[in-house]
């Protein structure tokens, strides 16, 4: 989208996103555009199964070669199927491509898509565009709380970080200039606690407001959303009709397909559609995979860790030291091991939490593995031979069978892509930890404003030395970047080996790992800081110690390649699949007795 701005092109003329070792896919209006000038094209030779490319592929194409599923690209097809397929694509009614603004979609906490009937004000959110952005694809049997945290994660996470660091400045110097009470800390020399609860308070504000507050600063946002219940009028029956009539050419038009998946979603045979749709005219498109349980891990990770820092902090004031000195509890304990046992209830809460997340990533793969659309409802039966009318012509444009194939020959090669399509997709999007990296910094987001309030500390006293407070701030820092993540991810990894085992055993046992790893790394870290501040020639044993931390977690945290174990492979990513395929396109031969071009007496449809 930035080369079409930069070069002043229209947005028809944007590409879509597609892999590096690919050619390039045409954008929906050239795509449109190419199939109407498949529809009135000569006939092939008996002769011959080559045929010449469309103009924007770079070399000639083979129609025994199944080009669509590797890069994308149209190739010739028989004139009844691609009239169809233009007859389905081409989109009839301009007016019917519209879309909602993110903000308007995710402010109120998303009441648009709550279980309230649709009304005008709803249609009023949405307004004419001329292309898509996102395609939300959604079940609206999904609770409206998990929709909203699940959109407000993924698009307000970056405002939210962002502004819970301006809001922790803000209160470093609050802090420092007296406009804020300091409590009396004993244990140590810093004072400051008020960084920690406005930044977390922050952070929560700015993923639940972000949108309200743009749409009343009049801000529009940056992504233009096709949500069906803003999107297409629900109160005239006539224009609904013809919005869902529509949903294939308006999924063709949309840049990327954001799926809010939930256990029902492959159940549902629209959703479904709206998939199918989109990984037969993107196979490398931008598909977003977004388990709609996955928040709940985030902030259920967040306010136990927050819950850790503020409990330590309070261990602290004088009052509490005070009472537990009097009530016999010995210095050495107070100091040394009352810490590690106040993080003991957050560690087995979040291994509770990764235990659910391991379970529901089992039962997704699960599902994966035995979709089959012949099993997807709808409410009515008309619609599910409309559906399947439609996958089957989508899987013979697209050469997944033969032209002469059945209904039923296209609905069992599109059950084999959506098993084998998105699994690949849902491994990359959980990675190889279950939780994607920049999720688990907002987990541990509370010791960087930990750090300000260090800082704030030494600005107000003058005491601490600058080595100190240096160290101090590389400690919280190797926390958030290293130790948080590093935990979390054995964690979640124990549990998913665990998960055969009995559930209060196996968050016994992973809990007490984690617990050992979490204190073992966080007692390294604090014992080379404190001997690193008083003693600089530890500073370097300090910054090792760090590296390899980080060092660790990027090779925890890398990326899923094509060819990594954990990814699993598109239909015909192995040459061994490619060479069956044209095998078996060439040996097809085509009849002498009646037209190459119809084969409507084999398949009515």
């Amino acid at each position: 989208r930035a080369r079409a701005r930069a070069m002043k092109l229209p947005p028809a003329a944007m590409l879509t996103k597609v892999s590096p070792h690919s050619t390039p896919v045409p954008s929906p209006a050239s795509r449109v555009s190419h199939m109407s000038n498949l529809v009135t094209a000569p006939a092939v030779s008996r002769t011959s199964t080559s045929v010449t490319a469309p103009a924007f592929s770079r070399t000639t194409t083979s129609v025994t070669t199944p080009a669509f599923l590797r890069s994308g690209t149209l190739i010739r097809t028989p004139s009844n199927v691609a009239a169809h397929a233009n007859s389905i694509l081409n989109l009839e009614v301009p007016e019917l491509l519209r879309t909602t603004d993110v903000n308007d979609v995710l402010r109120r906490f998303a009441w648009s898509l709550g279980s309230h009937p649709c009304t005008e004000a709803h249609y009023r959110l949405s307004k004419t565009a001329d292309r898509i952005d996102s395609f939300i694809s959604h079940n609206w049997s999904t609770p409206r709380h998990a929709k909203f945290w699940t959109l407000a994660m993924h698009y307000n996470s970056c405002v939210a970080i962002v502004f819970a660091v301006v809001v922790g400045v803000l209160t470093l110097f609050a802090q420092a200039m007296g406009y804020l009470p300091l409590p009396t800390i004993c244990y140590v020399k810093m004072k400051c606690i008020w960084c920690q609860i406005f930044g977390m308070a922050a952070l929560l504000l700015g993923l639940c407001f972000a949108a309200d507050v743009a749409v009343l600063l009049g801000r529009r946002g940056n992504v233009g959303m096709f949500l069906d219940r803003t999107c297409v009028c629900q109160t005239d029956m006539d224009l609904k009709r013809q919005g869902i009539e529509s949903l294939a050419a308006l999924l063709n038009r949309s840049c990327s397909l954001l799926v809010l998946y939930s256990d029902i979603y492959l159940q549902k045979l629209w959703t479904v559609y709206e998939l199918a749709t989109y990984l037969m005219l993107y196979p490398r498109g931008d598909l977003v995979f977004r388990p709609v349980f996955f928040p709940q891990v985030v902030l259920w990770g967040m306010a136990m860790v927050g819950f850790s820092r503020i409990t330590f902090e309070i261990y602290g004031l004088d009052f509490v030291h005070q009472r537990l000195h009097h009530a016999g509890v010995s210095a050495w304990v107070l100091n040394d091991w009352l810490w590690p046992l106040m993080t003991l209830p957050s560690i087995f809460v979040m291994t509770a939490m990764m235990r659910r997340w391991a379970e529901e990533q089992e039962k997704t793969r699960e599902r994966l593995s035995s979709f089959s659309i012949r099993n997807a409802t709808c409410l009515s039966e008309d619609d599910r031979h409309v559906i399947e009318r439609n996958i089957t012509v989508y899987a013979k444009h697209v050469c997944m069978i033969e032209y002469s194939g059945t209904r039923e020959d296209a609905l069992d090669a599109f059950d084999s892509m959506i098993r084998r399509e998105l699994r690949r997709f849902f491994s990359r999007r959980v990675g190889r930890t279950g939780i994607p990296y920049r999720y688990v910094l907002m987990m541990y987001i509370v010791y960087l404003f930990y750090a300000l309030d260090v800082c704030a500390s030494s600005m107000i006293h003058q005491r601490i030395p600058p080595m100190e407070m240096l160290c101090t701030t590389i400690y919280c820092a190797t926390v958030v970047f290293a130790t948080g993540p590093i935990t979390v991810a054995y964690c979640f990894k124990l549990s998913q080996a665990l998960i055969g085992l009995h559930t209060l055993l196996a968050n016994t046992l992973v809990g007490i790992v984690t617990f050992a790893i979490y204190c073992g790394l966080l007692a390294l870290t604090w014992e080379l800081c404190e001997r690193a501040a008083g003693k600089p020639q530890y500073l370097a044993a300090l910054l090792g110690t760090c590296t390899a931390l980080l060092i660790v977690t990027s090779f925890v945290y890398r990326p899923i390649g094509s060819g990594d174990p954990h990814c699993w492979e598109s239909p015909i990513d192995s040459e061994s699949d490619r060479a069956d395929i044209n095998e078996s396109r060439s040996t097809t031969e085509i009849s002498e007795s009646g037209s190459d071009l119809d084969h409507s007496a084999d398949d009515p449809e």
